[in-house]
């Protein structure tokens, strides 16, 4: 046997191994991660949100999209006498709330973004209201900075609950700019201040002291913002949380669907969404 022949027989076999051992090393890593990309679509959008059923919003000015997880196009509205859309709430999948600051009015879509009701908020003298939400039995709330008050209005157009001056009621100073109702607490975020939370006829309850936040998302009675690389899941009641590193940071705005199927990761980048699957059970 020649010298070269010899070199072949024992470098083929250490070549093997060490393929081995870098596959095994990269399917660890790859478990050891939180989140798996399943999925890259293109899209043009600045805003979004998920609703129950784990259908995806994307606004873009004054057009709304509706897309399923898998990235199509389902449904799309606009309105161009409305001026853009500030803020959208799909926390019913059959009613969804479009929020328009600019022109004091907010509208309600169905699952197949039809137009079903326009209500201007100037019959309640409410017109320069800066965060709208929707609330149970077809109800909403709106925040009114003139007052620095949550307003709800009811299904007959009527004004049902308010929580009275916040300053007053909680001694802080507010300039609030997320509001959300869900499991009968009412969520209003100061980046400042924290999260200010209400029951569903606005008495104060208490402040979560986690400040900085745009937005966050509710399930199970469970909170979910992200911040600071971390996609943290927090329980208002105990304050215990869990957190998650995020695949990305460098995105626009972030959404979970934490249903009993896969949990989800929706990115909203630069001309792309991105869908995630989390790796590790909660």
């Amino acid at each position: 046997m020649n010298l070269n022949s010899f070199r072949h027989i024992i470098i083929q076999p250490v070549f093997l191994l060490l393929i081995m051992v870098l596959v095994f090393n990269w399917g660890g890593m790859a478990q050891d991660q939180d989140f798996t990309l399943k999925r890259s679509i293109p899209v043009k959008a600045s805003y979004m949100c998920i609703d129950e059923l784990g259908y995806i919003y994307l606004v873009d000015k004054n057009r709304l999209s509706k897309m399923g997880w898998e990235g199509t196009l389902m449904f799309t509205y606009s309105n161009l006498t409305s001026g853009d859309i500030t803020s959208t709430d799909a926390g019913n999948p059959f009613k969804l709330l479009l929020f328009f600051m600019d022109f004091g009015n907010i509208e309600f879509l169905d699952n197949t973004l039809s137009l079903s009701n326009t209500i201007s908020l100037n019959i309640f003298g409410l017109e320069l209201s800066t965060l709208a939400a929707l609330s149970y039995n077809n109800g909403f709330w709106v925040f009114n900075p003139q007052n620095l008050e949550l307003i709800r209005i009811d299904q007959f157009l009527q004004i049902s609950d308010r929580t009275g001056n916040i300053h007053q009621v909680t001694g802080k100073s507010i300039n609030p700019n997320f509001l959300l109702e869900k499991d009968d607490m009412v969520f209003l975020n100061d980046p400042e201040q924290g999260i200010m939370m209400f029951d569903k006829y606005g008495a104060y309850y208490k402040t979560i002291n986690v400040k900085g936040l745009d937005y966050f998302q509710s399930f199970d009675k469970k909170l979910v913002f992200f911040q600071d690389g971390k996609m943290t899941i927090l329980d208002p009641a105990t304050l215990e949380e869990i957190s998650f590193t995020l695949p990305d940071t460098n995105y626009k705005m972030l959404a979970v669907s934490l249903g009993a199927d896969e949990k989800k990761l929706y990115y909203l980048g630069d001309g792309v969404l991105k869908i995630y699957v989390l790796n590790k059970s909660l």
